[in-house]
């Protein structure tokens, strides 16, 4: 997946490319101040947490009311070889992760400058943070698109190859020659390990878009896109507020608490 930063716009990009990349982006200080998201105050930061899943339409279920036939309300389609599958309409159990409809994308072959094909979401209105990006995916006879240099999916090494483009976050499936078969996960997009951060926004960003696609051969499905403001947006003792000046129940008194 890659998020690439858009210079032009108060926005951010997020790219996920499985055999290619995977994308998000980095957490500037918010306005410029030195102390990251802590410099809002915290009634707005918990008004953004409280907004949950930021991304529209998340599991494709809707139908755009002027995008036509097959196009789910707050994505777009980048390219011919996108589909919109449902479940009543004949697509098979195992095609969907969740409720009808999912994103599939299916690419025979895929040239060395050939882009990646996929969706993109409508502008998502955001504050100055870090966000938590997750989405549910199924990959199937996966191929880089650079199989003659014997390159591998998203092949890449950041350490001391120049600075780290934060935009790219196809860590996660990086180093593997191919992908066979892949069944139904939920992924979080990476640019590198800890203590490398991640899901940041750089300041004065308004505006994210997220883009899934595929960038080798291959075929994709994708479901349940997940993209919330983090709780590392605030202080241990601001995590603690809910909890202070009141008993707790047994249940929140279990250390660790149960899910």
């Amino acid at each position: 997946m890659k998020w690439s930063m858009i210079r032009s716009l108060p926005a951010i990009a997020a790219a996920l490319a499985a055999a290619g990349a995977l994308a998000a982006a980095p957490c500037l200080a918010a306005g410029g101040s030195g102390h990251g998201p802590l410099a809002l105050p915290c009634e707005v930061r918990l008004a953004q947490q409280a907004k949950g899943n930021l991304a529209p339409n998340s599991s494709f279920e809707r139908m755009s009311p002027t995008g036509g036939m097959g196009e789910p309300h707050g994505w777009s389609r980048v390219g011919e070889q996108v589909e919109w599958v449902d479940r009543e309409a004949g697509a098979g159990e195992d095609e969907v992760r969740h409720g009808r409809r999912a994103i599939k994308v299916h690419r025979a072959t895929a040239g060395e400058l050939d882009e990646a094909e996929g969706v993109m979401s409508d502008f998502i209105p955001v504050i100055p943070g870090t966000y938590d990006l997750t989405c549910d995916l199924r990959l199937k006879r996966i191929d880089p698109q650079r199989r003659r240099w014997g390159a591998r999916l998203g092949d890449m090494n950041p350490v001391g190859a120049g600075p780290i483009d934060a935009s790219d976050k196809s860590y996660t499936f990086a180093n593997y020659w191919s992908i066979d078969d892949f069944p139904w996960a939920t992924v979080r997009p990476r640019t590198y390990n800890y203590p490398f951060s991640e899901g940041d926004l750089p300041e004065q960003t308004r505006y994210v878009r997220l883009f899934f696609g595929l960038k080798g051969a291959g075929t994709l499905w994708l479901d349940n896109v997940e993209f919330r403001y983090s709780k590392w947006n605030f202080t241990a003792l601001e995590r603690m507020q809910p909890y202070i000046g009141r008993p707790l129940s047994q249940i929140e008194a279990l250390i660790p608490t149960p899910k």
